[in-house]
Protein backbone atom coordinates (compact mmCIF):
# COMPACT_ATOMS: atom_id res chain seq x y z
CA UNK A 1 0.00 0.00 0.00
CA UNK A 2 1.51 3.47 -1.08
CA UNK A 3 0.69 6.57 0.21
CA UNK A 4 0.53 9.69 -2.25
CA UNK A 5 0.50 13.01 -2.71
CA UNK A 6 -2.00 15.43 -0.31
CA UNK A 7 -5.40 15.67 -2.60
CA UNK A 8 -6.27 19.00 -1.05
CA UNK A 9 -5.49 21.28 2.05
CA UNK A 10 -8.25 23.83 3.58
CA UNK A 11 -8.56 26.22 6.64
CA UNK A 12 -12.31 26.03 8.50
CA UNK A 13 -13.33 29.46 10.13
CA UNK A 14 -12.72 27.65 13.11
CA UNK A 15 -9.08 27.29 12.89
CA UNK A 16 -9.28 23.69 11.95
CA UNK A 17 -7.04 22.71 9.11
CA UNK A 18 -8.01 19.49 7.13
CA UNK A 19 -5.63 17.67 5.04
CA UNK A 20 -6.87 15.13 2.27
CA UNK A 21 -4.43 12.02 2.00
CA UNK A 22 -4.94 9.26 -1.06
CA UNK A 23 -3.82 5.40 -0.13
CA UNK A 24 -3.76 3.25 -3.12
CA UNK A 25 -3.73 -0.30 -2.59
CA UNK A 26 -0.84 -1.73 -5.52
CA UNK A 27 -0.42 -5.39 -4.23
CA UNK A 28 -2.21 -8.14 -5.64
CA UNK A 29 -4.53 -8.78 -2.54
CA UNK A 30 -6.94 -7.02 -0.04
CA UNK A 31 -5.23 -4.81 1.86
CA UNK A 32 -6.47 -3.11 5.29
CA UNK A 33 -5.25 0.27 6.87
CA UNK A 34 -5.12 1.74 9.77
CA UNK A 35 -4.39 5.47 11.15
CA UNK A 36 -3.67 6.43 14.74
CA UNK A 37 -1.99 9.40 16.57
CA UNK A 38 -1.19 10.21 20.10
CA UNK A 39 -3.43 13.12 20.41
CA UNK A 40 -7.32 12.05 19.36
CA UNK A 41 -8.14 15.69 21.02
CA UNK A 42 -5.86 17.47 18.41
CA UNK A 43 -6.64 15.27 15.07
CA UNK A 44 -9.77 13.92 14.27
CA UNK A 45 -9.06 10.97 11.53
CA UNK A 46 -12.05 10.16 8.99
CA UNK A 47 -11.83 7.33 8.08
CA UNK A 48 -9.32 5.43 10.76
CA UNK A 49 -9.58 2.30 9.42
CA UNK A 50 -10.56 0.25 6.14
CA UNK A 51 -10.01 -2.35 3.47
CA UNK A 52 -9.01 -1.88 -0.20
CA UNK A 53 -9.24 -4.51 -2.87
CA UNK A 54 -6.81 -4.42 -5.53
CA UNK A 55 -6.17 -1.18 -7.14
CA UNK A 56 -8.43 0.73 -4.97
CA UNK A 57 -7.91 4.16 -3.31
CA UNK A 58 -9.73 5.72 -0.44
CA UNK A 59 -9.46 9.14 0.60
CA UNK A 60 -8.40 9.94 4.29
CA UNK A 61 -9.55 13.14 6.05
CA UNK A 62 -6.98 14.52 9.22
CA UNK A 63 -8.14 17.41 10.54
CA UNK A 64 -5.94 19.55 13.05
CA UNK A 65 -8.39 20.88 15.34
CA UNK A 66 -6.86 23.98 16.64
CA UNK A 67 -9.27 25.44 18.83
CA UNK A 68 -8.02 22.29 21.33
CA UNK A 69 -4.35 23.11 20.77
CA UNK A 70 -2.34 22.43 23.82
CA UNK A 71 1.14 21.32 22.66
CA UNK A 72 3.69 20.27 25.37
CA UNK A 73 4.56 17.39 23.61
CA UNK A 74 5.58 15.54 20.63
CA UNK A 75 2.82 14.30 18.52
CA UNK A 76 2.60 11.18 16.36
CA UNK A 77 0.61 10.02 13.38
CA UNK A 78 1.04 7.03 12.39
CA UNK A 79 -0.65 4.98 8.93
CA UNK A 80 0.06 1.36 8.72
Amino acid sequence: MNQTKNRENRCNSFGNISLIMKITNRSRSRQSFKVKCTSNDLFRIRPSVGVLDRAESAYITLTYRFAHSHLTTFIYLLVY
